[in-house]
């Protein structure tokens, strides 16, 4: 019997329907495929070809990674730096934290408070946040860090990104030569700077001589102890030497140590005096058993803060 017509081309219309549905269906899992790809796809991330501070004063090192995610500028220093400075958060009950962090990575956010349009920028040579067409009259930048699922805002100053690698060196007390910022509370909460800082005081000071320190102040130190300006990773702090220590006798400095070059004279009433910037400026001892004693202006708000 002969196949009816419609039958016949039935047959002949489904390969070419099968084969356009398939063409169709290979486009669709291709789109699919590509559109899944981007939203997944990683941002792009610079590294600082330079030293440079941003505008709320924070370093970023040379050889820093920064990126932006989520409209967050993440930045990561070089193994031997580290953020170590105040941070803050609400726990549970409301109540405001602060503790002594020491980090690697940050996060920087830019909101606008007066108008719209503020936003971070990141490439090798500068970081920070940028406006669109000047809607924005009021962008304020904020540091901060995840720890342990938590938000923690950071205290950002001149100096608080360290490079644990830095030797320490005496120096002396020529304006030129203080013109680092001065020793900061918080650094001296770093396990890491503690550990650093009494294997550098006892090259210098004896267990005899850190004994005698023990319950004495800057205005009345021993027999033959001078105060001796030392840069501690890339920050000043006093140390009170004494002048007949083999180890001072065998430095390279001792010429200026022994002419009045490289210490403070002995005499009484030390302070520590802010020439420019805020509030501040305040002195600050503190002892390690076996190692020594350490002074420092803690600056706070002080730009320009020295031992007078």
């Amino acid at each position: 019997m002969e196949t009816p017509l419609s039958f016949r081309l039935f047959q002949m219309r489904t390969p070419i329907s099968f084969l356009i549905w398939c063409i169709f269906a290979q486009f669709l899992f291709s789109s699919c495929q590509k559109t899944s790809h981007l939203s997944i796809s990683s941002p792009v991330a610079y590294t600082a070809t330079q030293d440079y501070v941003m505008d709320n004063g924070l370093l970023v090192p040379k050889g820093s990674t920064t990126w932006i995610e989520q409209n967050t500028l993440h930045i990561r220093f070089p193994d031997s730096y580290r953020f170590i400075d105040w941070a803050s958060t609400t726990d549970n009950s409301g109540r405001l934290v602060t503790k002594a962090v020491e980090l690697q990575e940050v996060q920087v956010n830019c909101t606008c408070e007066s108008g719209s349009g503020c936003s971070p920028f990141t490439n090798g040579t500068y970081s920070g946040c940028i406006t669109q067409n000047n809607s924005c009259t009021k962008c304020v930048m904020t540091t901060s860090a995840s720890i342990d699922g938590a938000k923690w805002m950071l205290h950002v100053r001149k100096g608080d990104v360290l490079d644990l690698s830095a030797q320490p060196a005496l120096t002396s007390f020529d304006p030129h030569d203080l013109a680092s910022p001065p020793a900061y509370d918080a650094m001296f909460e770093s396990d890491t700077v503690r550990h650093l800082l009494t294997a550098f005081l006892k090259e210098y000071v004896s267990p005899m001589d850190a004994a005698l320190l023990k319950n004495t102040d800057i205005d009345h130190l021993p027999s033959h102890f001078y105060i001796i300006p030392v840069e501690f990773l890339g920050h000043i702090l006093y140390v009170p030497m004494n002048a007949e220590n083999r180890a001072l006798r065998d430095d390279p400095l001792i010429y200026l140590f022994k002419t009045g070059g490289i210490y403070y004279p002995r005499e009484e009433n030390y302070t520590c005096s802010c020439s420019a910037g805020g509030s501040g400026c305040s002195l600050h001892h503190l002892w390690y058993p076996g190692a020594g004693s350490i002074y420092y202006c803690d600056a706070q708000d002080c730009t320009d803060c020295t031992l007078k």
